[in-house]
Order: C-alpha cells, then sequence, then structure tokens
C-alpha cells in the first residue's frame, strides 16, 4: 500500500513538472549561441593561440625549474620533507 503512494506521488510530480519543457526558448538559446560565437571570434585568433602557447612553455619551464630544486622524493609527489631554504 505504502510503495503505490510513493509511486502515484512520483507520477504526479512528473506530470506537474512536464510542462516545464515548454518553456524552451529558442530565441533565448539562440541569443546564447551569439555569446558563445562573439567569444570565439576573439578568443580562437591565431594572436591568442600564439599567447596560450607562449603561456604554456612558461608554465612548463616553471614546473621544471620547481621539479629541479624541490623535486619528488616519491614518484607519486613532491618531497615535504626537504628542508626549507
Amino acid at each position: 500500500m505504502r510503495c503505490s503512494r510513493v509511486l502515484a506521488a512520483v507520477a504526479v510530480a512528473f506530470a506537474l513538472a512536464a510542462p516545464a519543457a515548454d518553456a524552451f526558448d529558442p530565441g533565448y538559446e539562440a541569443a546564447n549561441y551569439n555569446r558563445i560565437n562573439e567569444r570565439a571570434n576573439t578568443d580562437y585568433t591565431p594572436e591568442f593561440n600564439a599567447l596560450l602557447a607562449q603561456r604554456g612553455l612558461e608554465n612548463q619551464v616553471a614546473a621544471a625549474s620547481i621539479t629541479a630544486t624541490d623535486g619528488p622524493g616519491r614518484l607519486y609527489g613532491r618531497d615535504f620533507s626537504a628542508p626549507t631554504r
């Protein structure tokens, strides 16, 4: 008896939630995609990609420097037991 009440309550909840699907607004979605396209026009330029590559290289050099000076004492992490300078 209790199980059927729970199932009935769930069915009612789904029935009440179904009209939310009508809330889809194609115009609003198109505006969202326009924002994505605007960002893509500024973010996916050759200049931006060059800057991204440069920053990535700088980060790799910094990581190598950190590893060389305070490298891992174990294969899975840095050696925090090493004395600090």
